[in-house]
């Protein structure tokens, strides 16, 4: 069950935690979301421990993973790690390559989707992000447990 993505109230912006092998891919992604003005990168990672370490730093409230990353944990590791670190967090898996199994992976596994590289901005993002929220509150609606004021 996902938990309610929450813009941090501080900032009004929504917190996003980039990983991904790919040092220019990093840095061209951070500088796109961050010119969106609702979206905060909050850190970076290149690997799933990385990954871990900044998200007990900055408590991202969305992940973007990439599914191929040459280590002994690859992005399907990375974002299971982080969804159990973390199960409000809405994960997206990527890749620059367009697969199939990629997207029947990242639901299997438990996160948002996929958006393949080339499709993922900002706004996609959010989008992701808004969609989770709708199936939280749908699920609590179909479960009963949603009362007005939460």
């Amino acid at each position: 069950m996902l938990a309610t993505p929450i813009m941090k109230a501080s900032t009004g912006l929504l917190t996003v935690l980039l990983v991904d092998d790919q040092p220019t891919w990093l840095l061209m992604a951070r500088q796109q979301m961050n010119a969106h003005r609702q979206l905060d990168v909050v850190g970076v990672a290149a690997n799933a421990t990385q990954a871990l370490k900044v998200l007990r730093r900055s408590k991202p409230e969305v992940a973007i993973v990439d599914v191929q990353m040459p280590t002994a944990r690859d992005g399907i590791e990375a974002a299971q790690l982080l969804m159990i670190e973390a199960p409000g967090l809405v994960v997206i898996m990527t890749s620059a390559n367009h697969e199939q199994e990629y997207a029947a992976v990242a639901k299997q596994i438990g996160a948002w989707g996929f958006v393949e590289k080339s499709k993922l901005n900002g706004d996609a993002v959010l989008k992701a992000a808004c969609c989770a929220l709708l199936d939280e509150t749908s699920e609590q609606l179909r479960n009963g447990r949603w009362q007005v004021g939460q």
